[in-house]
């Protein structure tokens, strides 16, 4: 029988029976697949550790029907740092939810798999804060998904920088603070509140008011190399407005929320 030979982030487990589970793989080559690991619960299993919930692997795979089933395994990072606390193992959850959301089968995402190993890998070194990393992986997804935003200039008068920026979630453009006011006293919506919802022709908008400094950030997020992507430095008390900022355009692009994120909310507050 043909195999394969791929590597692949395990982004979720479903427990079959006492000792088989069916899992989600993310691959670069084959997009995220489904893969019976029969017999991987028990402890003599040599595919055990290699078929965990957030371990790297590679695997060799034969397809029959609608799963692939292991012929070999070998373990190539299980990320165990980010077991030692619920916060990081929650948030790792999300992560990989969140990619797997976004992925599907016989879809090339290699550069979604590199993402969400990079992120679990600053995870487990822990030389950046949660907040930080969760709203760039937030943001680079959203990028990888055809979703990135245009955030060199604003989009009318193409001035690069202002005191405060708005950025038009849905539409992923910015406005600067004075194109921003000629609008709101144009438009029969009041716009003077901190972040705005409201229709206009029909469309769904949503403004928030961005820093230059958060603004920065996002823009190094997303213009930055794969493997630069959290190189960048950020004050304290712009942290939280980075990951709010980053975690709505996400799912607002993506039209739903994550069970997960609402868990890791729930244990990092």
């Amino acid at each position: 029988m043909e195999t394969v030979t791929v590597n692949g982030l395990v982004v979720r487990e479903t427990a079959v029976g006492e000792s088989d589970k069916i899992l989600s793989v993310l691959t670069g080559e084959y997009g995220k697949i489904a893969v019976s690991a029969k017999g991987s619960k028990s402890l003599r299993s040599r595919h055990m550790t290699t078929t965990q919930l957030f371990c790297y692997s590679s695997f060799t795979l034969y397809h029959r029907g609608e799963y692939y089933y292991i012929n070999d395994s070998e373990l190539l990072e299980a990320f165990f740092e980010i077991r030692a606390d619920i916060v990081s193992l929650a948030l790792a959850n999300y992560i990989c939810e969140a990619a797997s959301s976004v992925t599907v089968e016989n879809m090339e995402s290699s550069d979604i798999l590199r993402l969400a190993l990079n992120t679990l890998y600053a995870m487990s070194k822990r030389n950046r804060q949660m907040s930080i990393i969760k709203g760039a992986y937030e943001l680079r997804l959203a990028c990888l998904s055809g979703f990135a935003p245009n955030l060199v200039a604003c989009s009318e008068c193409a001035a690069y920088s202002s005191p405060i920026m708005f950025l038009d979630i849905m539409n992923g453009s910015l406005l600067c603070g004075e194109c921003h006011k000629l609008y709101s006293e144009s438009s029969d919506t009041e716009m003077d509140t901190p972040e705005t919802e409201y229709a206009d022709g029909g469309f769904f908008k949503i403004m928030v008011p961005i820093s230059e400094a958060v603004l920065s950030a996002m823009r190094y997020v997303i213009y930055s190399k794969p493997e630069k992507f959290l190189s960048f430095m950020l004050d304290e008390s712009e942290i939280k407005s980075f990951a709010d900022i980053c975690e709505k355009y996400l799912l607002n692009h993506l039209q739903r929320g994550f069970y997960s994120l609402d868990f890791y909310k729930s244990v990092a507050d």
